[in-house]
């Protein structure tokens, strides 16, 4: 059960760091498609690049 709990508490951080990201980013499309490309990274397995 605290595996579960703790799997949970990371996810929340991870997409709130992602809203963060997105709200900081606003319309710049730019931005956005950096922010995609991370995104696509980290689902890949790999780390986003800064």
């Amino acid at each position: 059960m605290q595996r579960y709990v703790t799997k949970k508490l990371e996810e929340k951080t991870t997409t709130r760091k992602h809203l963060d990201k997105l709200t900081i980013i606003g319309n710049d499309k730019t931005e956005h498609y950096f922010f995609d490309r991370d995104l696509v990274g980290m689902m890949d397995g790999g780390q986003p690049k800064n």
